[in-house]
């Protein structure tokens, strides 16, 4: 109930910070020192909210530069940490989108729930990649985001996540 709660706020909080307006990119931003960093985060992390709720708020091109931007700092702050898991997340690679979407989705998380445990901030990363995906697409989801969806429904998505880590690492 709880974790079902955690997915309906966050998606409600993703949904009110998406319904803004969209802020563009900066041009010709430099980011060399731990300051650079520091000065652009909360334009870092309100235009992912606008990609992830809003990715037609912007034009195509300023859309693109957007992801640029925010896929730069994400790469060269420390203050943040994405590991893409594509154990489990096997469909990212069918769609940039889904990337992105997860990617700036767990960074979001990231920030907003620092306390819970990695395996729960990829499940619901995860999972709000579903609801994207149903949202996106009026056909059927994949295969692979079925079972997130089926697994996350029973509650059996963390738990999977983490047999899948321990398959990989006993597997090297």
């Amino acid at each position: 109930m709880l974790k079902q709660l955690f997915v309906y706020l966050s998606v409600a909080i993703f949904s009110l910070t998406g319904s803004a307006q969209c802020v563009n990119p900066p041009d010709g931003f430099i980011l060399e020192t731990r300051e650079d960093y520091r000065k652009y985060e909360s334009l870092v992390f309100e235009l992912m909210d606008c990609l992830v709720n809003n990715p037609l708020a912007l034009d195509l091109e300023k859309t693109e530069e957007a992801k640029a931007f925010c896929l730069i700092w994400l790469g060269g702050t420390s203050s943040y940490t994405v590991k893409v898991n594509t154990h489990i997340a096997t469909f990212l690679d069918e769609d940039p989108e889904y990337l992105y979407h997860y990617i700036f989705s767990l960074a979001i998380i990231e920030r907003n729930f620092p306390k819970l445990s990695l395996e729960e901030k990829e499940s619901e990363a995860l999972y709000l990649i579903v609801l994207y995906g149903e949202q996106l697409s009026l056909k059927k989801p994949n295969k692979a985001l079925r079972k997130i969806k089926n697994l996350y429904t029973k509650g059996e998505l963390i738990p999977e996540i983490k047999r899948m880590k321990k398959e990989n690492i006993s597997a090297h």
